[in-house]
């Protein structure tokens, strides 16, 4: 005959302790990787120094940087299309009514209807022009010309990462500069060592 092992309250509670922690550390882990995925957008317009910080910081797992670069590249093209083509549907839709009454085919609000979305319309075609030119001057800069520097920054990532990128570039050479003193110091060391050798089996032949 078989004994079953007494169970015993606390260790229930404890069991279910443990499926809650499971749960809350399952979802925050989740939803801290949907808040890095979110960002994408924007973070992946930040400078290579940035972006792959941010990969070390967070894990791969949580923030890629190639994929933030890659869809910086695509979303920028949407976001600046609808950026100025807004802007200047809003800045039309701003002229009085009263502007727009000598038109010879049109009523005014025709008129001023077809002048906001012949408008928005130029001003998109613009902004995807320009959305595709830094698409292709961030990829080139980052596979051609910049090796150390994988992730291209748009130019207001770089402006917003200019601080962080100046502050690594001091770090470097304060880093570099203190290594060489090191190295300066040791080789003078070894030098004296060798000289003071040298001497002594002269004197102690």
């Amino acid at each position: 005959m078989k004994i079953k092992p007494k169970i015993t309250n606390k260790e229930i509670v404890s069991e279910i302790a443990r499926d809650i922690r499971r749960v809350v550390k399952s979802a925050t882990s989740n939803s801290a990787k949907f808040i890095c995925k979110a960002s994408y957008p924007i973070t992946g317009n930040l400078s290579n120094n940035v972006q792959t910080g941010l990969e070390k910081l967070l894990g791969s797992e949580q923030y890629n940087a190639k994929q933030a670069y890659n869809v910086s590249l695509r979303t920028n093209i949407i976001f600046y299309s609808l950026l100025a083509g807004g802007f200047v549907g809003y800045k039309i839709h701003q002229v009085p009514i009263e502007n727009f009454a000598n038109h010879p085919i049109l009523q005014p609000e025709a008129s001023k209807v077809t002048l906001i979305g012949a408008g928005s319309i130029l001003a998109t075609g613009g902004a995807v022009f320009i959305g595709a030119l830094e698409w292709h001057l961030r990829s080139e800069n980052s596979e051609n010309h910049f090796s150390d520097r994988r992730y291209s920054a748009s130019l207001a990532g770089k402006l917003i990462s200019l601080p962080f990128d100046i502050g690594i570039s001091c770090y470097n050479h304060v880093d570099k500069y203190i290594r060489e003193i090191k190295y300066r110091v040791e080789n003078r060391k070894k030098s004296e060592l060798s000289n003071r050798e040298d001497e002594n089996g002269k004197n102690n032949p």
